[in-house]
C-alpha cells in the first residue's frame, strides 16, 4: 500500500492533513475508530463500491483518506 493522506474535514472545509504509511499508522494517531472502519473509508474514498454503515456514513463524513 502507497503513502496515504488522511484529511479531517469540518462545516466542509478541510481543516487538517497528515500523511501516514499504512492504516495501521492512522489507527495509532485515532485508536476511537477501527481498523476496519478505517479501511471502510479509504476503499469509499478510492471509488469502491462500498456501502457504509450509519457508524462509517458519520466517519465519513468527518474524514477521508486517499493515495498519497
Amino acid at each position: 500500500m502507497n503513502k496515504l493522506i488522511v484529511k479531517i474535514i469540518k462545516n466542509n472545509e478541510i481543516e487538517s492533513s497528515k500523511t501516514y504509511k499504512s492504516l495501521k499508522a492512522v489507527q495509532l494517531d485515532y485508536p476511537d475508530y477501527t481498523y476496519h472502519s478505517l479501511r471502510c473509508i479509504y476503499l469509499k474514498c478510492s471509488g469502491s463500491p462500498t456501502k457504509l454503515h450509519k457508524h462509517n456514513l458519520k466517519l465519513y463524513e468527518t474524514m477521508r483518506i486517499n493515495d498519497a
